[in-house]
């Protein structure tokens, strides 16, 4: 009679992770905001009238994602669905909260009155104190002194530059050089160690359209179109939104093209991907270069693509991957021509996110950390309300190109899409996934070694209580025991189930009763053993 309810474990949790999605385990993300409407999670925390008051209003867009170098902070950029006269919003966060602190409609920081915010220049760019510069264009105010970059410095706002501003430092091909003022348009802000502000002027006033746009630090002009020598080649026009120079100073990229190259990615001043060249590690030309991310300590890593669309990731000047390769070691699955996502951390970890060779179009979009993890699919479930149960009919959809960081507690942090079980499109969502230690550290219960703790590392523990083949691969006995009371048995199910319903499994467990144990080559229910712990 004992053998029965053991199986009815068994056969209940594979039935739960079948009715799930097709047999594979989800990590635990954490939704911090999101645009389903009516979810809690949809709340813009810190959201204001006109009158300055604050209001309930929700996400209508997430736009963009900019962290401090050392993951400890992060600015969101999104809109509001308050309408036209207050939509665009900034967003100041740690972990998993957050607040605004500039939005639409309301006062300029270090502004004049009457200026109001009309919309913000992309993100932030953060110095290593945690402070941090932003780009904003008013209104209300005057016309000449719309485009602001404004800093922050823990405790006061600044205006440091603004339009109609002079331009330092530039030459003109058609007219007097030194009579250059800023436009309305600066983009790629960021702040340096140092007190300065890095940005692209993509509109620059009294000089010609030819020596535009070019790259400041403040006033004054580091690379101009036209005239800045780079790689044997000069500049001709530098990309809005792909410019950034570590805290320190000591290194920098830019994106853009050159008289002889339609797309050039530069790295402290030496061109390392150029179109029409080949991609290092490959005989094959790029066609485009997509976008770059770049550490504090000047590591960097690009994503772009081949004349046949197919796409390529360098890290610092060496092939990680491209279109064809398995997602992981030996696996069949391939990764597809829409890679979206390339980081890298200041621990060396890697994280890629693309389309891929599955035949099944609902689950064909994965994130995978080190070439060896996925970490999350497409199609994974995910707990919209936070109350520890996938009973949201929401699931990923896809990952947002770019937006990505590794916060300083561990955990990834990055923007998806989320669409509902018949595939109707739900909106963007702001989520958090803990990451347990790569390189051979292990996180309590993650039997399988797979980098999380979830629905499988508790069939892993059932396995092996109640086998019916051989036993699974055990990363190491001292990880799989989840609550560590010293013991594999049901208890470490129930704890790796409890990871997926807080509140308690649904489903009948017995009473307790002993398993593995600390010998598992002589245990009664034949478990078979661990391996040696890497």
């Amino acid at each position: 009679m004992a053998s029965t309810p053991r199986r009815s474990i068994v056969l209940c949790v594979s039935l739960l992770i079948a009715g799930s999605v097709a047999g594979r385990s989800f990590a635990q993300v954490e939704v911090i905001f999101s645009e389903v409407p009516g979810s809690p999670t949809a709340i813009v925390p810190g959201a204001m009238d006109l009158t300055g008051q604050p209001v309930t209003a929700e996400f209508l867009s997430m736009l963009d994602l900019a962290p401090s170098p050392t993951g400890d902070q992060w600015i969101l950029h999104g809109s509001t669905q308050q309408g036209p006269d207050l939509a665009n919003v900034l967003l100041l966060g740690s972990g998993a909260v957050g607040s605004v602190f500039a939005q639409e409609g309301q006062p300029v920081h270090g502004g004049v009155s009457p200026e109001v915010y009309e919309f913000f220049d992309g993100v932030a760019g953060f110095d290593s104190a945690g402070n941090f510069a932003y780009g904003a264009r008013a209104r209300d105010g005057n016309p000449d002194f719309k485009e602001k970059v404004i800093v922050f410095d823990g405790l006061t706002f600044t205006v440091v530059i603004q339009e109609s501003d002079p331009a330092l430092g530039l030459q003109d091909s058609t007219g007097p050089a030194g009579d250059e003022t800023f436009g309305n348009s600066l983009n790629s802000i960021h702040l340096l160690d140092n007190g300065d502000v890095g940005f692209v002027a993509v509109t620059i006033n009294n000089v010609s359209s030819a020596n535009r746009p070019a790259i400041f630090y403040g006033n004054l002009g580091f690379a101009q179109s036209g005239f800045t020598p780079i790689g044997g080649d000069t500049w001709d026009g530098f990309d809005s939104n792909e410019f950034q120079t570590t805290p320190d100073g000591a290194h920098w990229f830019a994106m853009g093209d050159t008289f002889n190259s339609t797309d050039v990615l530069a790295v402290d001043g030496v061109i390392e991907i150029s179109a029409g060249a080949p991609v290092p590690g490959t005989a094959e030309a790029a066609a485009a270069i997509f976008h770059t991310k770049m550490l504090t300590d000047g590591t960097w890593i690009a994503r772009g693509d081949f004349a046949d669309d197919s796409d390529w990731v360098v890290l610092d000047g060496t092939l990680l991957l491209r279109t064809g390769d398995p997602i992981t070691a030996g696996n069949p699955e391939l990764w597809g021509d829409a890679i979206g996502v390339a980081l890298v951390s200041s621990s060396g970890d890697s994280f890629i996110a693309g389309n891929t060779s599955s035949l099944d179009p609902d689950a064909d979009t994965v994130l995978v950390r080190n070439g060896d993890t996925i970490l999350v699919r497409e199609g994974d479930p995910v707990d919209l309300d936070g109350n520890g149960a996938f009973d949201d009919d929401t699931f990923l959809r896809s990952f947002t190109p770019n937006d990505s960081f590794v916060g300083s507690d561990g955990a990834l942090y990055f923007l998806a899409t989320l669409r509902n079980a018949i595939g109707a499109n739900l909106g963007d969502t702001f989520l958090r996934l803990p990451l347990s230690p790569s390189g051979g550290g292990l996180t309590r219960g993650d039997c399988n070694a797979d980098g999380l703790f979830n629905i499988a590392d508790a069939v892993f523990v059932l396995g092996f209580l109640f086998p019916t083949g051989g036993a699974p691969t055990l990363s190491c006995e001292d990880a799989c025991d989840a609550n560590d009371d010293g013991s594999l048995n049901i208890a470490d199910a129930v704890a790796a189930l409890g990871t997926l319903f807080p509140t308690g499994p649904p489903i009948a467990l017995p009473a307790p009763f002993p398993g593995c144990g600390d010998d598992p080559t002589t245990d009664s229910l034949g478990c078979g053993g661990f391996p040696a712990c890497p």
